[in-house]
């Protein structure tokens, strides 16, 4: 069964540029001590960025947040940031992930006012 998970929000015009962002790995303490099995992935694309996932702060600069964090399993509170050209947008994205599973965070936007994610388990 395929979850999907719905968040909306207001972008924010940005004077300033970002550079070109590596995809990088966060990993919880607790996900990185567990098998493959038993963590859950959340990943995005170059254009979003996971900077903590609870209180679990990955980069205190969101531009070195990794697109890609290893979860425990559960409920997690993610916050997530969204670079498109001179817009940007911060949210608190919630997600409920189980063990073994794979979960794409995605988005749909008009560019200029609104981004909206999505959480689909792949």
């Amino acid at each position: 069964m395929m979850k999907r998970f719905a968040m909306t929000m207001a972008l924010v015009s940005l004077v300033a540029g970002c550079g070109s962002q590596a995809v990088k790995v966060g990993y919880m303490h607790q996900a990185e001590q567990l098998p493959a099995y038993k963590q859950a992935t959340v990943r995005g694309d170059s254009r979003i960025f996971i900077a903590a996932a609870g209180k679990e702060v990955f980069s205190s600069n969101w531009r070195d947040a990794p697109h890609q964090v290893v979860l425990t399993p559960g409920k997690h509170r993610l916050d997530v940031h969204f670079f498109e050209g001179k817009y940007y947008a911060n949210e608190n994205v919630f997600v409920d992930v189980e063990a073994g599973y794979q979960y794409e965070l995605t988005y749909d936007s008009d560019f200029s006012t609104w981004v909206q994610f999505y959480v689909n388990e792949k």
